[in-house]
């Protein structure tokens, strides 16, 4: 009797057990699917820091377009836009990501810090429709990754890029640049800036070597750009006309 009486009990824990982890389990495919297309991603930033950190100074007041991937917070934590009278601003138009973002930047003190000095910001837009965002030469220079890309890939298409790169080039000072990080081949991405007057490209998808320049203050030795490993272009373009 008191034989069974284990077995029995023994059966039970087993039972338990199969059936918590199934409900854990459960509970981790349906997190998974809810947060997963808004979770922010790692940016290949030692790959694309030495060309970018060729366009924009520690110093700059910078808009950052695009909260998908981390990059803004490892600029800022790098001191872009945090130096003498710097700041940065990233907007997203997709509110999950812009609070994703921002909960990673409150677990870093030093991006923290920035945080409650007003000197980094995160902010919800519509894309298409931000003139009170994107005032006139509000900012030194500005850094789109993704942001352009998914405008392009959504709904709204070519048009809805055309009237963002019009609020960007009101926003960004006349003679100073639009950086664009996207994974979009070259018609396709730069078809929009084409039809609008003031946009003069300094850089057309490839970013070429690592100037000695870089590879002399970093002590590397590597030359070549990876930015094919991660399926990347590198786009510049001056404003000439933002009036």
């Amino acid at each position: 009797m008191l034989l069974r009486l284990l077995n029995y009990l023994l059966w039970m824990c087993v039972v338990n057990a199969y059936v918590n982890q199934k409900l854990m389990h459960t509970k981790s495919n349906i997190y998974n699917s809810v947060f997963k297309l808004n979770e922010v991603t790692s940016a290949p930033y030692d790959d694309i820091i030495p060309y970018l950190s060729e366009h924009i100074q520690l110093s700059d007041q910078l808009l950052v377009v695009g909260a998908t991937t981390d990059l803004a917070l490892k600029l800022n934590k790098d001191g872009f836009g945090a130096k003498k009278t710097g700041f940065m601003l990233v907007i997203d138009d997709n509110i999950d990501n812009i609070n994703e973002i921002k909960e990673l930047a409150m677990k870093d003190d030093d991006l923290k810090q920035n945080i409650e000095k007003g000197i980094l910001k995160f902010q919800h837009v519509d894309y298409t429709n931000m003139p009170q965002v994107c005032t006139q030469s509000f900012v030194d220079a500005i850094v789109d990754y993704g942001g352009l890309d998914s405008i392009l890939k959504g709904k709204q298409g070519k048009q809805g890029m055309i009237k963002c790169i019009d609020h960007l080039q009101d926003a960004v000072r006349l003679g100073n640049i639009l950086v664009c990080l996207s994974t979009l081949e070259k018609d396709e991405f730069c078809e929009s800036f084409n039809e609008r007057f003031g946009w003069v490209q300094e850089l057309d998808g490839d970013p070429g070597e690592i100037s000695a320049w870089y590879r002399g203050k970093s002590n590397i030795q590597k030359s070549e750009s990876n930015f094919k490993k991660h399926n990347l272009k590198m786009f510049v373009y001056t404003n000439t006309d933002n009036c």
